[in-house]
């Protein structure tokens, strides 16, 4: 069963923080320079979120990244 992954870029402040600790999911957008979800997961990317979903085996460090995320712009369903 597939994680739902949502990154709110509205809220995001570009810390860094998912990117370095689930980077196979979460990376910098060179355009914004918010977070979005990496290609091999993402299923929408617009101005505002990036969602996507996320294989079992990942979810470790997605939960990780969600938790640690200062301004809850993750969240995991």
């Amino acid at each position: 069963m597939a994680l739902k992954v949502e990154v709110d870029k509205d809220a995001c402040i570009a810390c860094g923080l998912c990117w370095s600790l689930c980077g196979d999911v979460f990376e910098q957008d060179p355009e914004t320079g918010k977070t979005r979800i990496t290609a091999q997961y993402i299923k929408q990317d617009d101005p505002s979120k990036s969602t996507g979903e996320v294989p079992d085996e990942l979810s470790g460090c997605v939960n990780d990244a969600a938790g640690s995320c200062p301004v809850n712009a993750i969240k995991v369903s």
